[in-house]
């Protein structure tokens, strides 16, 4: 969070959703301000035989610009685990001087807050200890989505865990909970004026999406679903703001599936999402405007322990800003590469740092290998259409 503005995260059960069922380098500017706008009120008028009154100027100022960075998947295995244990504030090294920069700033969390319990029978599980969130906080983050494939890795007593360090921490925590109405319920967070509102949902059918769904009686995870897209539509109706992070398939491909994206979006727009934003590729992916609403279809990873390959370790912090109608307007992609085996993200400069953006934009057009059709990866506008 920016020095001066500290983002007041606060969980809320919204009535609407129970009656549906449910930042050492400087950052570059992520975006244009402006100055205050002020309305001048017209001149009192006198009525004949009485006293005339001198009313006192007021004004009405335009909320300022509001910037919103969204990195990709962030864990603390391998060599990562040490530097935690040793010092939270270590954690993502350099680049936490950048990622505070923005008003607010969100991340994929994919790990249980847990230690020690029985693993899920999955090949890669992933825990971190409650230390994880003051390293998240430390770095300047304001939230988090946990609706991934990973927040439910150690079963029962993880969960049970989990939200227990997500009861003593200040960072926000979307897409988990007690029961179906905690995690479908957005969090909200405030800065420049603003009330955003933020949900997380998994669509990936794999072991977290059927034995660890949150329902009516049981902790999870929230799915992708039609509760879901009403929790999103009654968030539209209690924010300024809404985002939407889902976490999709497919792995290890730089195009979103167009068979499970793009419908998704679709829904999520129509329900009244503002910025939606992927994950689980564990690569970049592209992003643009889908109408007024902004897309980030995969923000790659983060803070990373392995990479299977070098486009794994391409990444960055892609900062949105909002302008005073709270339309998402302009986005700065500020490029880093994943260091190994540090997990490291080492944020790029000059000519790297170039080639790196234009390779990000390139992937908005880029023809799609996957899909045997030829197209491009994805139908988004370099800028805001209609």
């Amino acid at each position: 969070m920016s020095p001066g503005t500290r983002a007041a995260a606060v969980v809320a059960a919204v009535a609407a959703l129970a009656a549906c069922g449910g930042g050492s380098a400087a950052a570059p500017s992520a975006g244009p301000t402006s100055d205050s706008v002020t309305s001048p009120v017209p001149p009192a008028t006198t009525t004949p035989g009485s006293v005339e009154s001198v009313l006192p100027p007021t004004s009405a100022a335009e909320p300022e610009p509001l910037t919103i960075a969204f990195v990709g998947d962030i864990n603390f295995e391998g060599d990562i685990g040490p530097r935690l244990e040793a010092d939270p504030a270590s954690v993502f090294g350099p680049a936490r001087d950048l990622l505070g920069q923005a008003d607010l700033t969100i991340g994929n969390l994919e790990t249980a807050i847990a230690e020690g319990g029985s693993a899920e029978p999955k090949t890669y599980t992933f825990q971190a200890p409650p230390s994880a969130f003051d390293a998240l906080e430390l770095a300047g983050f304001d939230a988090v989505s946990m609706a991934n494939n990973h927040g439910v890795d150690f079963g029962a007593g993880g969960l049970d865990q989990t939200l227990a360090a997500i009861s003593q921490t200040d960072v926000a925590v979307a897409g988990i909970g007690a029961d179906a109405d905690a995690a479908y319920t957005p969090v909200f967070l405030e800065a420049k004026g603003r009330r955003v509102a933020l949900l997380a949902a998994l669509d990936l059918r794999d072991n977290t999406w059927q034995r660890w769904g949150a329902t009516d009686s049981s902790a999870g995870v929230a799915r992708f679903d039609d509760r879901f897209v009403a929790a999103v539509r009654a968030a539209d109706a209690e924010a300024d703001l809404t985002i939407a992070y889902l976490h999709w398939a497919p792995e290890n491909q730089f195009c979103p599936q167009a068979a499970v994206a793009p419908p998704i979006v679709d829904a999520m727009v129509e329900a009244g999402a503002d910025i939606v934003v992927g994950a689980h590729a564990h690569m970049l992916q592209g992003a643009g405007w889908r109408g007024r609403a902004f897309v980030a279809y995969g923000l790659g990873n983060y803070l990373w322990y392995f990479q299977r390959v070098e486009e794994t370790t391409r990444t960055g912090i892609l900062t949105v800003t909002i302008d005073a109608e709270n339309n998402p307007v302009t986005y700065v992609y500020d490029p880093a590469r994943i260091q190994t085996p540090s997990g490291i993200p080492l944020p790029m400069a000059g000519a790297e740092a170039q080639e790196a953006q234009r390779l990000f934009e390139d992937l908005r057009s880029r023809p799609n290998p996957y899909d045997g059709k030829g197209g491009p990866c994805t139908d988004l506008a370099p800028a805001p259409t209609g």
